[in-house]
């Protein structure tokens, strides 16, 4: 789609920039971001290409995945820096859970909820969907 070579790191990261820069070009002025955590890493180079490996790979555990995401932030802050988009970061936010939305309007289209409100939901005193309080 950009003219990149995706399944390495420095092809994905390029693909990446390649992606903001159309946005840019196209009016945006921020990027969306919702992580599980705030959590951040910048790792060396090669760390990162070899994780970035192990993931696409479908080899890595549940603490690399996580370390990704964390690299993924601070490649993305790097990028906001340099292309100017601001970064707005939705950690521990939960996407999609909103069914009337995701149907009507397609994946990621807003309704972000802290994942601690997933339990309370799950203990059914609120209804997914209908926007009811069942209680």
């Amino acid at each position: 789609m950009h003219g990149e070579d995706s399944s390495t790191w420095n092809g994905y990261l390029n693909a990446l920039m390649k992606a903001r820069a159309r946005f840019k070009a196209l009016g945006c002025t921020s990027t969306d971001h919702g992580h599980p955590t705030a959590q951040t890493a910048d790792l060396p180079q090669a760390a990162a290409a070899a994780l970035f490996s192990k993931v696409v790979g479908g080899n890595a555990d549940a603490g690399e995945r996580e370390l990704f995401r964390a690299q993924m932030l601070t490649e993305m802050a790097r990028m906001s820096v340099e292309d100017g988009l601001v970064m707005q970061i939705h950690p521990g936010s939960v996407r999609n859970h909103n069914r009337f939305v995701y149907e009507r309007y397609g994946r990621d289209m807003g309704c972000d909820i802290p994942r601690r409100l997933i339990m309370w939901m799950r203990c059914g005193r609120y209804s997914i969907g209908t926007a009811t309080n069942a209680t």
